[in-house]
């Protein structure tokens, strides 16, 4: 037997979980959870939040999906869950200076000066 999908109102969730999310796709969050299990649960209830402001339509919605939630590792009993800025784990090899660094870039004339040259390319 299949189950439908059960369609949940934007009414029916807490407002607070807008602000996380929102604050989230400017800085990185760590939300300490007492087990994994509440830790998923959160995360589900974030991401069925973002998926009915979408349905609903509300102004914000796109911008929520700019904050990605990742389960950090477990510590003491604490499981973090994390959210921050969508490709903020990037920062560090994204930076200016990585990126001109990363490849060396040659012109093709460089590259052809260097080889060596046959006898019947002499020709």
């Amino acid at each position: 037997m299949t189950r439908k999908n059960t369609v949940i109102p934007i009414s029916s969730f807490d407002p607070r979980l807008k602000d996380l999310l929102l604050q989230g796709t400017t800085k990185r969050i760590e939300i300490p959870c007492t087990s994994s299990k509440q830790r998923i649960s959160l995360r589900n209830q974030l991401m069925d939040y973002r998926a009915a402001a979408r349905r609903a339509g509300l102004p914000d919605a796109e911008k929520l999906y700019r904050a990605k939630m990742s389960l950090g590792e477990e510590k003491e009993g604490v499981f973090p869950l994390i959210i921050a800025p969508r490709g903020s784990e990037f920062n560090d090899i994204l930076g200016g200076k990585a990126i001109e660094s990363a490849v060396p870039v040659h012109q093709a004339s460089d590259i052809l000066a260097d080889l060596p040259v046959t006898e019947e390319e002499k020709k």
